[in-house]
């Protein structure tokens, strides 16, 4: 999902991580738009974050930054940073 400034964000996710779903509930809550890839039964979404180069959940992706694990905070502000970079 792409939002207003055309940062990609993407949540990789696992079935039964409560981080997962917490990562998952705080987006929806903030109404960030995101992609959610899940690896348990996806091939294709298991590569896709083996090559980020981490490969556990939740993995946020946005844009070229990474966050990892169940960090608010951190997601939020590597999103303004990436929004900002992207308007300037």
């Amino acid at each position: 999902m792409i939002n207003a400034t055309g940062c990609i964000i993407t949540l990789y996710t696992q079935d039964d991580c409560a981080d997962s779903a917490a990562v998952r509930s705080w987006l929806n809550e903030q109404g960030v738009p995101f992609i959610e890839r899940n690896v348990t039964n996806d091939p294709s979404a298991a590569v896709a974050l083996a090559r980020t180069g981490i490969f556990a959940t939740p993995l946020v992706a946005i844009c070229a930054h990474k966050v990892f694990g169940n960090r608010p905070q951190l997601i939020a502000s590597t999103i303004k940073t990436c929004e900002f970079l992207q308007v300037a």
